[in-house]
C-alpha cells in the first residue's frame, strides 16, 4: 500500500476562457511563489530578445517568408519561458496550439492578450501573499513588543535606551 502525504503547496487552479466564454483549459500554479518574479524576469528578457530579433529582421528588409523560421523559434522559446516562469506547463492551455505571435480579432497578438490577462492575477496574488506573511510575522513578534522578553540580562529593549 502506498502512503500518502497531503501538503499545501499554494497551488491554485484557473480556468482559461476564450473570448466566447468557452473553457479552453485549466492551469495550476502558485501565484504567490516568490521565485516567480525572478523566473518571470528571465522569461521577459527572452521574449524581448526575440521581439528585437524579429524587429531587426523586418527593418533590414528581410522578406516575410524568411522571417517565419525565426518566428517559429521565438514562439517555441516564449512558450518554454512561460512554462519555466510558472513552474508548470501552462503554455499548451494559454496558446492552444497557436503561435505566441498569432493575431487575434482585436488586432493584438495572443502573447499580448495572455500577458494582459495574467498580470492582474499575479499582482493580486503577490500582494495577498505579502500581507499574509506580514500578519504571520506580527503574530510571532507581538509578544516581544515593548518588553524585555527574549533579551539578555541588562540589554535595553530599545537601542536609544542604551545611551541613557
Amino acid at each position: 500500500m502506498v502512503e500518502q502525504l497531503t501538503l499545501d503547496l499554494g497551488l491554485k487552479t484557473f480556468e482559461i476562457l476564450d473570448i466566447d466564454g468557452n473553457v479552453a483549459g485549466t492551469i495550476r500554479f502558485n501565484p504567490a511563489d516568490p521565485g516567480f518574479v525572478g523566473r518571470w524576469k528571465q522569461a521577459e528578457e527572452k521574449i524581448q530578445s526575440y521581439q528585437q530579433k524579429i524587429t531587426d529582421l523586418a527593418a533590414s528588409g528581410t522578406p516575410e517568408i524568411d522571417q517565419w523560421p525565426v518566428l517559429m523559434e521565438a514562439s517555441d522559446a516564449v512558450k518554454q519561458a512561460l512554462d519555466y516562469a510558472f513552474a508548470s506547463p501552462v503554455s499548451a492551455v494559454l496558446f492552444g496550439g497557436n503561435s505566441a505571435f498569432a493575431m487575434t480579432d482585436s488586432g493584438g497578438m495572443v502573447l499580448e492578450n495572455v500577458m494582459e490577462g495574467l498580470a492582474p492575477v499575479m499582482e493580486k496574488a503577490i500582494q495577498d501573499a505579502a500581507g499574509k506573511a506580514q500578519q504571520r510575522m506580527q503574530s510571532h513578534t507581538a509578544p516581544y513588543q515593548g518588553t524585555t522578553k527574549g533579551l539578555a540580562p541588562g540589554q535595553p529593549a530599545r537601542p536609544d535606551e542604551a545611551a541613557q
